[in-house]
């Protein structure tokens, strides 16, 4: 293109580099031809790339500042990027490796934080300015400014234990502290079922750096574990707040265990004693306190009186003496003011005689008259909880002891044995028995003996 004397040429083909350009005129009729000096073309290549291109905060209590987020900056062109200015918008703030330059092929990392100056959706910018032509690179910034109300609850969790149904516990107490820096609006404060505010002074605001206290009890309304919340609902950062609650319906009075087994004892005899624990789950004393059994059971000690304080508990030691063998049965009753009266405990036990000699009968094969048998064992057997005395044992011929571990006397509970021998003086039938006298209500015992010599 010619322009007041001067040769134009533009062009957009260029590569990055060092180029050499001559301008030449063939000539015509009026001009002779002529070439330009060489003149030296510098083609340049600026190339950012910025990631991510916006980053999200999302709430932020004002007057703090959240964890950072990073910004990385690579200079994907040629030459190196010079920085002018990096810098963050209002709400924001900005920190890192940036400046002043990034060589050609290089990166930098921007640190970004949001610290909101009020509440309230909040957007800004992180802007690189330098000498690339599109400068400057903008990343997009957004957050939300909350309220600097924290709303803190103590005890974390309320455990009421066992309550008697349809009773309403003691009080609780949870206390509310607005730890923050600016009054809070408390919209409400609710009870799940089985459980109820019985005082509330907190009002409808909270002031900053205030706390205030709320009473709760439990009245549950039917038998088992309840569990249920305390909820309070305002305009603080961490609303809601809430406050796990848990109990136990239970009846007004319980005697534990409900039931107990004895083991074997001699009959006339009496057992060590087994205990029951009487615990009155009431907020008001348990009176009128009577307690009895039947059967062969009965109360050895107790710690109760005719009357029971609230919550308390007290125990009945039951002893165990069988007027017969065989499986007895009875019963613990505890009569009181409570509208479970009575409260009872099923008793069982196993009446045996003192002292047992077995087998009841023994039976000999033939024997050769003068000869004498193998022995047979019987064994003495002492049911009772203290030790048999006086122990003696006798037979009558053709019978005889011929070995035994017994003393004159045997531990309570244990076991001793007596062999003895058959030794025919004739071919006929022979009936004898074992005795062994002792201590034993039930002394002598006895087993049979039949043999036959041949």
């Amino acid at each position: 293109m010619l322009s007041s004397g001067q040769a134009v040429y533009v062009t957009s083909a260029l590569t990055v580099g060092s180029h050499s350009i001559t301008a030449s005129y063939s000539g015509d009729a009026n001009f002779l031809g002529s070439t330009s000096p060489v003149l030296t073309q510098q083609v340049n290549n600026f190339a950012v790339t910025v990631t991510p291109t916006s980053l999200a905060f999302g709430n932020q209590a004002v007057g703090t500042q959240s964890a950072p987020q990073a910004v990385t900056l690579t200079n994907t062109g040629s030459q190196t990027l010079t920085f002018t200015t990096i810098e963050a918008t209002t709400n924001f703030s900005q920190g890192g490796n940036c400046a002043p330059s990034v060589a050609p092929g290089a990166s930098c990392t921007i640190y970004v934080d949001f610290g909101p100056l009020s509440t309230g959706p909040l957007f800004g910018a992180l802007l690189f300015g330098d000498n690339a032509p599109d400068s400057p690179q903008v990343v997009y910034l957004s957050g939300t400014g909350t309220s600097t109300a924290i709303l803190t609850v103590t005890p974390a969790s309320l455990a009421f234990g066992n309550q008697a149904i349809n009773q309403a516990s003691a009080a609780k107490t949870v206390t509310l502290t607005n730890t923050g820096t600016v009054s809070v609006t408390i919209n409400s404060i609710t009870a799940s079922a089985n459980f109820a505010i019985s005082s509330n002074p907190c009002g409808a605001t909270l002031a900053a750096g205030k706390k205030c206290t709320v009473g709760v009890t439990f009245t549950p309304a039917a038998l088992g574990a309840v569990t249920g919340t305390l909820t309070f609902n305002d305009n603080a950062a961490n609303n809601p707040q809430a406050v796990p609650l848990s109990g136990a319906g239970v009846t007004p009075a319980t005697l534990t265990p409900a039931t107990a087994t004895y083991a074997s004892q001699a009959e006339g005899t009496t057992s060590a004693a087994k205990t029951f624990t009487l615990t009155n789950n009431q907020t008001v004393a348990l009176t009128g306190i009577v307690i009895s059994t039947t059967g062969d059971f009965a109360v050895s000690a107790t710690t109760c009186t005719t009357s029971l304080a609230a919550k308390a508990k007290c125990t009945i030691s039951v002893t165990f003496t069988p007027a017969a063998p065989g499986t007895l049965t009875g019963q613990l009753s505890v009569s009181d003011s409570a509208n479970n009266s009575p409260q009872t405990a099923s008793l069982t036990g196993t009446g045996v005689v003192p002292a047992t000699l077995t087998p009841a009968t023994a039976n000999y094969a033939a024997q050769k008259v003068g000869t004498t048998s193998a022995a047979k064992t019987f064994t003495l057997t002492n049911n009772q909880t203290v030790a048999l005395t006086g122990i003696a044992i006798s037979t009558v011929a053709p019978y005889a002891v011929s070995a035994t571990t017994c003393t004159t006397s045997l531990a309570a509970k244990a076991k001793c044995t007596i062999s003895v021998t058959f030794t025919p003086e004739t071919a006929e039938s022979w009936e004898a028995a074992l005795f062994v006298y002792d201590s034993a209500s039930n002394s002598p015992q006895t087993s049979i003996m039949l043999g036959t010599g041949k």
